[in-house]
């Protein structure tokens, strides 16, 4: 019987009693939750000190002269420039890839084949990768503009065909090193593509006196491509 990746096969009996006879205790949820908030605080002051003296007063907008209504239309405004509108793709595919790996990756092949307790290590395994991929991104620096761009995209291609063309046995141990590398993989190629796509706006808009409108587009339509898929899902 094949987990539930490219050849579906029903259910797997008995693979979720760990979770049915014990639940977490509420002080382990409580710590989990406040190192995430700590982990959010620790990130908004890194963005003060590192932004802070980046920041000019002419560059703040006056609410009261220009009003909320045109606020909101100010991002989508940019939607005119045709570049804007040929990276929108891209856009929707970060959101796609995602929610990708972390629920469809991640459950149907790496909890599947090695078991629920393993699916914490994926994610960090994806998360490390998707860090070093940011790191070679500065590589873009020396190279065309799309190098990064096309390097994730074609990573993501070749791991889709092999996820496709792979079904794992459930509780298989001796399939976690093919997991782990396409989690590895997978987060080099997200690291390649949010950090390229980064970088091309900022290299299109640099002349803009605010970019923080584009970027407000591309999270926005990233966020529209997740909720889509959970609503279809």
């Amino acid at each position: 019987r094949a987990c539930t990746g490219t050849k579906e096969r029903g259910t797997i009996d008995g693979f979720n009693n760990t979770v049915l006879e014990r639940l977490p205790k509420s002080m382990h949820l409580i710590i989990v939750e406040s190192v995430l908030m700590a982990v959010a605080f620790l990130a908004m002051m890194m963005m003060l000190l590192l932004c802070g003296a980046a920041y000019r007063p002419t560059e703040e907008i006056d609410l009261r002269s220009i009003g909320w209504g045109n606020i909101f239309q100010l991002p989508f405004k940019h939607m005119r420039d045709y570049r804007l509108r040929l990276l929108l793709p891209f856009f929707i595919y970060s959101g796609f890839e995602i929610l990708f790996v972390c629920t469809g990756f991640t459950l149907s092949y790496g909890v599947c084949s090695l078991g629920l307790e393993s699916m914490g290590t994926v994610l960090m395994a994806y998360g490390v990768a998707a860090g070093l991929g940011s790191l070679l991104s500065l590589g873009q620096l020396r190279a065309p503009r799309c190098a990064c761009l096309y390097a994730g995209a074609a990573l993501h291609l070749v791991l889709i065909v092999a996820l496709y063309a792979w079904a794992p046995t459930p509780r298989d141990l001796s399939q976690r090193y093919f997991v782990y590398t396409v989690a590895v993989l997978w987060g080099l190629g997200s690291g390649l593509n949010k950090t390229g796509l980064s970088i091309l706006l900022g290299m299109l808009y640099e002349d803009k006196d605010r970019q923080d409108f584009i970027f407000t587009l591309y999270h926005w339509w990233q966020a529209v491509a997740i909720f889509i898929t959970y609503l279809w899902t």
